[in-house]
């Protein structure tokens, strides 16, 4: 005679039944909580294999923030966009950023032009620059406002833009870029950018834009 009841063995082995296929359809489900998160798609560096030109569309890169976040050139199209590659030890690069943060603010409530000034990182550091933007604030009675990002370590957007060749153990800063609304870049300054000179090759990109 059955230790247990037919009835009673028929739930038992359906409860296990249940069981395994409710555990497979678990380690089969791509939506597990448990499953590790999809990284990020966005690549740090260089989006575009175009070379720099005149009158040409500036390679597009996507660099880190100063504070975290991620900022790519393409997503100011529509703003004349001043890119400036400095580091926080260049004394001209110090000078010239005052007039850079005047004149981002002066224009800042219309959002028609962005100054981008990217680090380059080969030859600076994070901590550097941050020490500069302190003493930055200290002197100018507020803060630097315009956006810092860093170029990779390699310094992979600065050699694309003929700025120092990757791997240099030095580099003639600062340069700077000018880009008119549509993203085509319309002038580009090697050495300092003071008074006239900043507002006439701001002006050459504000009226190229369409």
């Amino acid at each position: 005679m059955d230790r247990w009841p037919r009835p009673l063995r028929f739930a038992i082995a359906a409860a296990i039944v249940l069981t395994v296929l409710a555990v497979g359809r678990q380690r089969d489900d791509p939506g597990d909580a448990d499953a590790p998160a999809a990284a990020p798609t966005a690549t740090v560096g260089l989006l575009a294999a175009a070379p720099v030109a005149l009158d040409a569309l500036a390679p597009d890169f996507e660099l880190e923030t100063l504070d975290g976040g991620r900022a790519r050139l393409s997503q100011f199209r529509g703003q004349t966009v001043v890119l400036n590659f400095w580091a926080s030890w260049c004394p001209p690069c110090r000078e010239e950023m005052a007039e850079f943060e005047q004149l981002y603010r002066a224009r800042r409530a219309a959002g028609d032009l962005v100054v981008l000034a990217v680090d380059y990182r080969p030859l600076d550091s994070p901590a550097e620059v941050r020490r500069f933007l302190a003493t930055f604030a200290q002197r100018n009675g507020a803060p630097l406002t315009l956006p810092v990002l860093f170029d990779t370590a390699a310094g992979e957007v600065a050699e694309r833009y003929g700025v120092a060749p990757r791997g240099a153990r030095q580099a003639t800063l600062p340069v700077s870029f000018f880009i008119d609304r549509d993203g085509v870049l319309r002038a580009r300054v090697f050495g300092p950018v003071y008074g006239d000179l900043l507002l006439e090759q701001v002006a050459i990109a504000d009226a190229a834009g369409g």
